[in-house]
């Protein structure tokens, strides 16, 4: 992976960052599963990473948080390029900035993000929902803009890692996507193999990223 493009969520007071992490990342994660269904491949080229990915201690409790960047990678310019995320994102062109395509830096550490699968997550999301319906009765707000904010301020009692809340490319259901940064010690040859979230596939350990 020796090029990349970063793109940063832009403070609005009046937008939940939580609410535009999922539009960001539902995009990305739709157009990554139909390269996947086009190409017939079982992995996309593009990988992610966060680089203001951090621990931070709450309440005597340790948990992570994603920041406000993303990075996507790819082995060349010209896949970038086509990938085209100025055009891919034009729907939140006032809410995000996209930075030019860049060469990977020599001394950036390799680091891997993976999908982390909470244990009991159904059973907190639908007590979640039922919750959500109740304020939205009170509120006037709609069912969906409570769960948005339930979910994602909210820890689940099964995990302190960071998640997106996210619409399935496949059921159209939503879910909370955990995401594990995980450091490489013996970094092997990079391979283009992410998941359709582009995450590295947990297959496969030559999948990485780098932060720097």
């Amino acid at each position: 992976m020796k090029y990349y493009q970063e793109i940063s969520i832009l403070p609005d007071p009046e937008i939940n960052s939580y609410f535009l992490w999922t539009k960001l990342y539902t995009t990305l994660h739709h157009h990554f599963a139909k390269l996947h269904k086009a190409c017939g491949a079982q992995h996309t080229q593009f990988g992610v990473s966060f680089p203001e990915y951090v621990y931070e201690e709450k309440n005597g409790k340790i948990f992570a948080n994603l920041g406000a960047k993303l990075r996507v990678f790819a082995k060349t310019e010209q896949a970038l390029s086509e990938l085209n995320l100025a055009q891919l994102l034009s729907a939140l062109s006032d809410y995000v900035h996209i930075k030019s395509i860049r060469e990977v830096p020599e001394d950036a550490i390799p680091v891997r993000f993976k999908r982390y699968h909470a244990k009991g997550l159904q059973r907190i999301e639908k007590h979640q929902r039922r919750i959500a319906d109740f304020l939205a009765r009170k509120s006037g707000k709609t069912a969906e803009e409570c769960l948005q904010n339930l979910l994602a301020s909210k820890p689940n009692a099964d995990c302190n890692l960071p998640y997106i809340l996210l619409n399935s490319s496949s059921t159209g259901h939503k879910f909370q996507l955990f995401i594990q940064r995980e450091e490489v010690d013996k970094p092997q040859d990079n391979q283009s193999q992410f998941s359709c979230y582009g995450l590295s596939s947990l297959e496969y350990d030559s999948s990485f990223v780098y932060e720097f």
